[in-house]
């Protein structure tokens, strides 16, 4: 068996707590995560999908999975060096865990040729294809893409690659916080309308309590924002896009749908990537029917403070170190005209662009796709915040990725 030591230490321990609830006739921990992740299982529609003891045992399973990649990490550090690929604030975090567990990294990599040769956090960047020439490296991944970047790891010939511990790290404040509002929880998977989405809503939970992103995979929807009817761009339809960065979401729907739509208005604050987008605008002959605005949206008008970069780019408090931007609410904006659809994914800002356009939404009852994953507190914040706004909607949730990100809120009117 080639799995790794830490994987055989996992599995081992999750077999023995399934037998062992099975001996003393209890449900057994292996039938409720197939309830929360297969599709074609039973669903029901009320309350939790797990037992209060299979609950506990997954957090249990979770943690042991945890330190035994902690502990395999320490024993290779002593033989080999250790490498963080990904430079930035979760490579710093990482840095932080490694060192407190006994492990001690020797270099950061990162694909931005920018921080090659730099100290982050004390240690040198070296670029990637330098990893190969270290005696037996091994790479703990700490940034989010962590499947391509694997793949471009092995390309170069690197072997000994760590992805799981990052979204690991990512995952336990989302643990936690689910741990503790948990009746939150129970009201949003009841306003659930299809079998699909209570069964994402499932997977996502089991996923957060186990630590465990496998659990994912069989209700990852490839199809984010437009996965079927009635979240499509119908003919002379007017689609909001609020946070449209180089216009990816626009490319999307040029893609599925063509250029049959009324108008689309991209809303993107960093002005880097809103020079591409009209760039790419430009470039499509598209002048006419799509709109680029430099402005942030919130919910009142003033201006907004911003820190990052590309698809980071993000809120700061006022006063940060940051970019100063125009903020504007979608109620203004749109005061006299109508919209059909709206997307929503502004790095944890989406409870303040929702209520500045508490008038538009209550008034046309525009179709909504707002993601829910910048924060714990948004599974249950803005859904209920929704559901409170709108009576009148029925609600769908569709997660787009294998890891912690990409969970979507869906809302239409019945």
């Amino acid at each position: 068996w080639r799995a790794p030591e830490s994987a055989r230490v996992f599995l081992t321990e999750w077999l023995r707590m399934c037998s062992r609830f099975r001996e003393k006739r209890r449900p057994a921990l292996t039938r409720s995560l197939k309830t929360a992740t297969t599709s074609r299982a039973p669903v029901r529609k009320h309350g939790m999908a797990f037992t209060k003891q299979t609950l506990k045992g997954m957090v249990k399973s979770g943690d042991r999975f945890f330190h035994s990649l902690l502990h395999s990490l320490q024993a290779r550090s002593k033989k080999a060096p250790i490498v963080l690929f990904g430079a930035g604030e979760g490579g710093r975090k990482t840095k932080a865990l490694l060192e407190k567990a006994g492990v001690t990294p020797a270099f950061f990599s990162d694909s931005d040729a920018r921080k090659w040769g730099r100290l982050v956090a004390g240690l040198p960047v070296i670029p990637p294809v330098c990893i190969a020439e270290l005696p037996h490296p091994h790479v703990v991944i700490s940034a989010s893409d962590t499947a391509a970047i694997a793949r471009s790891l092995r390309a170069i010939g690197v072997e000994g690659i760590e992805a799981r511990l990052y979204l690991m790290l990512q995952t336990i404040p989302y643990r936690d916080a689910f741990l503790r509002n948990q009746d939150e929880l129970e009201r949003v998977r009841a306003l659930l309308a299809d079998a699909r989405s209570l069964h994402t809503f499932d997977a996502l939970c089991a996923h957060a309590f186990s630590l465990n992103a496998a659990l994912l995979s069989s209700v990852c929807e490839p199809r984010q924002y437009f996965f079927g009817e009635p979240f499509a761009v119908h003919q002379g339809d007017v689609f909001v896009d609020v946070g449209a960065w180089q216009g990816d979401t626009l490319r999307a729907v040029l893609r599925r749908f063509g250029a049959r739509f009324h108008s689309v208005h991209c809303f993107e604050p960093n002005a880097e990537s809103c020079a591409a987008l009209r760039a790419f605008i430009r470039a499509r002959h598209l002048c006419g029917k799509v709109f680029a605005h430099p402005v942030a949206v919130g919910d009142a008008p003033g201006r907004a403070y911003f820190s990052g970069t590309g698809t980071g780019y993000h809120r700061s408090g006022e006063g940060e170190q940051g970019a100063s931007v125009a903020m504007t609410t979608l109620d203004a904006v749109f005061a006299r005209s109508r919209v059909d659809f709206i997307k929503f994914d502004i790095e944890g800002a989406e409870p303040e662009a929702l209520r500045g356009a508490q008038k538009i939404i209550t008034r046309g009852l525009p179709r909504l796709a707002v993601c829910i994953y910048h924060a714990p507190e948004h599974f249950w914040e803005i859904p209920l915040m929704l559901a409170k706004m709108v009576p009148e909607y029925t609600f769908y949730l569709r997660h787009h990725s294998r890891g912690l990100y990409e969970t979507v809120w869906y809302a239409a009117r019945r």
